[in-house]
């Protein structure tokens, strides 16, 4: 037969069957492959279901250069796989578009792209505690205390870069500065020393800064900028003149008064 058929003969074998001689041309179209079980059927679809979550969540960009100051469910959705959506919706209406949904799905997109979303690092603020959060971290469900540490740093450098005018949108808005003086004294070994200082506060309502989409994320600080000094300290001039300084002749003014 290999005189005659050569390469185009092919021995099909499987466990349990006997085995079967076709050839390679036609077998494509004479054979079908069908699943022994109905669970080997499952199997191959949760495969497929698997591959389209990891496919969707690929092409969600998860932002790790800049955080959010605001969190919206429309933000925390928008890394989630629309299959993971639709698959938890038809399970429970409890899961449709839902905050427990936004969880699930923020937990997924974790797990495959290895970067936290805006929704676990919200949560990682809000619980705060270093032991809380390194809890939920390994659930999953939040983000890690170093990255809260990193995006605490991040505000920070956002604020202090920030110059007061370009902050203020107080348009149609009632501004009002809130001041108040302090008297701070000190004991010391060569008398006693004192200090009066004067502290400032503009408090407005700001319409503008909710609607506005660059109001709402900062940069996120690299590793090695959070070893740097965050806000700089107010320079200090010391006075290094005489104690009892002359004044000076063009202000010296002689006169009678008259009685």
């Amino acid at each position: 037969m290999l005189e005659y058929f050569g390469s185009d003969l092919l021995v099909i074998s499987g466990t349990g069957v006997a085995s079967l001689l076709v050839f390679q041309s036609k077998a494509s179209n004479l054979l079908r492959l069908v699943p022994s079980s109905d669970e080997d059927d499952v199997e191959i679809e949760v495969q497929k279901v698997a591959q389209q979550f990891v496919r969707e969540v690929k092409k969600c960009v998860v932002e790790n250069k800049t955080y959010h100051a605001r969190v919206d469910m429309d933000t925390t959705l928008g890394c989630v796989s629309s299959t993971l959506l639709s698959l938890l919706s038809k399970i429970s209406t409890k899961l449709d578009h839902t905050l427990p949904v936004a969880l699930i799905g923020n937990i997924v997109t974790n797990a495959v792209s290895g970067r936290f979303t805006t929704l676990q690092i919200a949560l990682g603020v809000v619980l705060n505690k270093k032991g809380l959060i390194e809890q939920f971290h390994n659930f999953l469900a939040s983000c890690s205390y170093d990255e809260v540490l990193r995006l605490k740093a991040s505000a920070a450098v956002a604020v202090s870069s920030a110059s007061l005018i370009g902050n203020v949108r107080a348009e149609e808005s009632l501004v009002q500065l809130v001041s108040d003086n302090f008297d701070a004294q000190m004991s010391s070994q060569n008398g006693l020393l004192s200090t009066h200082s004067l502290a400032m506060q503009p408090t407005f309502v700001n319409k503008l800064g909710k609607n506005d989409p660059n109001d709402q994320a900062f940069r996120s600080m690299r590793k090695d900028e959070m070893k740097e000094q965050i806000i700089e300290d107010i320079p200090v001039q010391r006075y290094d003149g005489p104690k009892k300084p002359n004044m000076p002749l063009s202000e010296v003014n002689r006169s009678v008064l008259p009685l």
